[in-house]
């Protein structure tokens, strides 16, 4: 696949029996390490704007759609399989779990925090559990949280069905409850990609329609700053 929003892949080398990919590099990281990691180190990492938090949010929705487009489900998205450049442009990686849509996998696939409530319970994957997925991926965009980060990693899988899922959907609740502060966009796009029935999530061309406009908003700011600051000088 070719598409500026996913990790080329070049090719492979041997070396005594052992493989190795060989693909583009990209020095920033993941958006996992960004966000969470790299606040513990001496070097730290800026906390993103609103707008990078936009544009990050809007690359990675073209990435799912250009790769939905192709029949592909990804079934592992999280910001560890999203890389970042010093532009804050995104790749998309890792496509160790993915699976044709035809050959759509049934029961536990994935990484349990970003995982949609119906593949914890055992159900089968669609383009929706991927929307999911995303919808986890823009809560860590918006609280700068990894998802249940009061869960302990050996016991998510169990919690996550037991705590946060099954009790909240019988319950009539959210799964995930958003803020009520932040970035205004992500907090009206994410309740619509965690819905409980995957029938009722928003499709990524939704998404990817609210996130232009978002987008274009904010670049329009940035016009209108710049004219404001060549006036004032």
């Amino acid at each position: 696949m070719r598409h500026p929003n996913i990790l080329l892949f070049m090719g492979v080398t041997i070396d005594n029996n052992t493989y190795y990919m060989i693909t583009e590099y990209l020095p920033s990281g993941s958006l996992h390490e960004y966000l969470h990691l790299n606040k513990n180190k001496q070097n730290k990492s800026k906390p993103l704007t609103d707008k990078q938090k936009i544009k990050i949010a809007l690359q990675i929705a073209i990435a799912v759609q250009y790769i939905h487009s192709r029949q592909i489900l990804h079934c592992d998205l999280k910001s560890a399989n999203v890389l970042i450049d010093k532009n804050f442009n995104i790749k998309l990686i890792d496509f160790g779990l993915s699976y044709f849509m035809s050959e759509a996998p049934k029961g536990y696939i994935g990484t349990a925090r970003w995982t949609a409530p119906e593949i914890l319970n055992g159900g089968e994957y669609s383009i929706k559990s991927d929307v999911f997925s995303y919808g986890m991926i823009l809560m860590e965009l918006l609280t700068e949280k990894i998802p249940y980060f009061d869960v302990f990693n050996y016991e998510v899988k169990k919690e996550i069905i037991k705590k946060h899922v099954n009790e909240k959907i019988e319950n009539n609740e959210d799964i995930v409850n958003v803020p009520k502060t932040g970035n205004y966009f992500l907090r009206n796009i994410i309740p619509g990609c965690l819905r409980a029935n995957p029938k009722d999530r928003l499709n990524m061309n939704e998404i990817i329609k609210i996130l232009s406009k978002a987008n274009k908003c904010y670049e329009e700011v940035d016009e209108i700053s710049l004219d404001m600051l060549n006036f004032l000088s």
